[in-house]
């Protein structure tokens, strides 16, 4: 599974809404989280702070970290997540 984040995206009334400015924003690999069958995973998703030079943005961040974890799992297998939403937007989960 890779969670989609809309909230990292900056608000389009904010100073990083331009194109110039997202380039500025620094590229991170995801966790990767392995599960295995049965396994079970705790997913918080809660606004942060972020600075990007002398600005600070307000972002979510999945359990602390954005982008988010990448969840591996084999085909076939049943996990749980149990997502405590603390943020103030819907959330996309795509496989």
């Amino acid at each position: 599974m890779t969670l989609t984040d809309a909230a990292t995206t900056p608000r389009p009334n904010s100073p990083a809404s331009s194109p110039q400015t997202r380039r500025g924003f620094p590229r991170r690999a995801p966790e990767l989280i392995e599960l295995s069958d049965g396994d079970r995973l705790d997913l918080r998703i809660a606004p942060v702070a972020k600075r990007l030079g002398a600005a600070t943005f307000r972002m979510l961040a999945h359990n602390g970290s954005i982008p988010g974890p990448t969840m591996k799992v084999q085909d076939g297998s049943e996990v749980i997540v149990d997502v405590e939403n603390q943020g103030d937007v819907r959330r996309v989960v795509t496989r």
